[in-house]
């Protein structure tokens, strides 16, 4: 082992030796072009230097356009870089260990719902707050992604590859009770961008 990590000590230096080498030859290299260029426009006549000036004119703007671009594209990545680390971060609450309680109840809520019709289900959400704070809890969490995704602040397709079956299973068994609940709250943007989000992906799906 130590004598892996003396190899490695070894290959480290000569990377960074070879990397300093080649910058340092670089930058001589630019100067001697520079240097070189001021000597040929300093003895050249008035049409030589015209030339001279006119190249290096054509070589400074095409430098000045390869950096804009390498911005551009460097911006680009980091905002990719962003739009899916936003996007994972649903990932990861819906895996967090602080959400195991959350879940724990959905899946008891889910299966307490499933035994029941829609109006059974509009009725027994509406007369208990503890399963009914269940089902807003677990619902805001897909309505916040839905609103994401549907923006197109998120990603819509790596959302979808984790929680397809989960937002769609969600919203078609408690559609009913969603519906009847914006009518009671007079409240018709109540999960709308969840349900446009299921939509889609239905749609997509089909």
């Amino acid at each position: 082992m130590i004598g892996d990590d003396k190899r490695s000590d070894g290959r480290l230096g000569f990377d960074l030796r070879f990397f300093v080498s080649a910058v340092f030859g670089g930058v001589l290299a630019v100067i001697a072009l520079g240097s070189l260029l001021i000597y040929r426009y300093y003895i050249s006549d008035a049409h030589d230097r015209e030339t001279i000036t006119f190249g290096v004119s054509i070589v400074g703007a095409t430098v000045a356009i390869y950096g804009l671009l390498k911005a551009a594209d460097n911006i680009r990545k980091s905002n990719f870089e962003k739009f899916q680390s936003s996007s994972l971060d649903f990932v990861k609450r819906w895996n967090s260990p602080l959400y195991f309680p959350l879940k724990t109840a959905w899946r008891e809520l889910n299966e307490s719902m499933d035994a029941l019709s829609e109006t059974e289900r509009d009725v027994a959400l509406a007369n208990d707050v503890k399963k009914r704070n269940t089902a807003v809890e677990i619902l805001n969490f897909f309505e916040e992604m839905a609103t994401g995704a549907n923006s197109g602040s998120l990603d819509d397709k790596l959302l979808r590859t984790y929680f397809e079956t989960f937002v769609i299973k969600a919203f078609e068994r408690y559609q009913y009770w969603i519906r009847q609940h914006r009518i009671r709250k007079t409240a018709p943007g109540y999960f709308d961008e969840l349900e446009k989000l299921v939509r889609e992906w239905k749609r997509a799906g089909s």
